[in-house]
């Protein structure tokens, strides 16, 4: 099986895919808003740290449910599913959207 071939899934992500959240940053802003504000200080040095950290513990994440063994097994279709489309979720919100 094939991680992040199109095909595996019928090339969707899982329902359960919007429930990943954002880690809130001390001062209880989201990781959106703590980027979008960055943004618009024009503290680009802010907004690159804060995408970083919220990519280092979607790495992390995605390290800890290890993938790659999960598709070693086909009963772990739905659980590999799951990890896979939270990633891809995940990183989604830190891609530029113009």
């Amino acid at each position: 099986m094939q991680l992040f071939s199109p095909s595996t899934f019928d090339g969707k992500l899982t329902s359960a895919s919007g429930d990943w959240q954002a880690p809130a940053e001390p001062n209880g802003n989201s990781f959106d808003l703590e980027v979008a504000q960055a943004y618009d200080d024009r503290d680009f040095g802010k907004a690159t740290r804060t995408i970083m950290a919220f990519a280092d513990k979607v790495n992390a994440y995605f390290d800890s449910k290890k993938p790659w063994d999960l598709a070693k097994d086909p009963e772990n279709k739905a659980h590999l599913h799951q990890v896979v489309s939270r990633c891809m979720l995940a990183f989604w919100r830190i891609s530029p959207c113009f």
